[in-house]
């Protein structure tokens, strides 16, 4: 027979306790997913912030190189032109290659290679595109680089963008 006085769970005190356990569980699976996925989208930010820094780099380069080859003052910009839409790497020996207007359609995908490096001529496809563009030209005083990186992840596309003004300091 029923003893009322028994210790133990009912059926319904049971269903509860699966219901709060299992809220609870699917709680964390979605906060480490949101975790997970935020780690991925920082990771890449911070590797696109690296690309937009190295893509100023090597357009500074280029200016610096070319105070060293001319001793002419006005060469100081030779290789650099006033527009958009254009992709450096350093295994171009400082050559500028240009591409689409269009900064989402346009493009090479940036390589890696297995010591690191990023270039578009040899390595593993990454998802990353950078696009170089030359704005504010004060000829003979100073030009602005713009550097921007592109990529899709999970279906939605980012951008980072950096800039710098270079100056005829010579």
């Amino acid at each position: 027979m029923f003893n009322i006085q028994e210790k133990g769970f009912t059926f319904i005190e049971t269903v509860i306790t699966v219901f709060v356990v299992l809220v609870g569980v699917t709680g964390l699976l979605v906060m480490l997913q949101t975790i997970f996925n935020s780690i991925s989208v920082s990771s890449a930010r911070l590797e696109a912030a690296y690309l937009t820094k190295e893509g100023i780099e090597i357009v500074r380069n280029i200016r610096d190189g070319n105070w060293l080859e001319y001793s002419d003052n006005a060469m100081w910009k030779d290789g650099i032109p006033a527009s958009d839409g254009w992709e450096v790497d350093y295994n171009t020996d400082g050559q500028i290659n240009q591409i689409s207007d269009n900064p989402y359609g346009g493009g090479r995908f940036l390589n890696i290679d297995v010591a690191g490096f990023y270039s578009y001529s040899s390595g593993t496809a990454t998802k990353f595109k950078r696009q170089i563009t030359i704005v504010n030209d004060d000829p003979g005083v100073s030009f602005g680089v713009q550097a921007i990186v592109l990529w899709s992840d999970k279906g939605e596309n980012y951008q980072f963008v950096a800039e710098e003004v270079l100056y005829n300091w010579r």
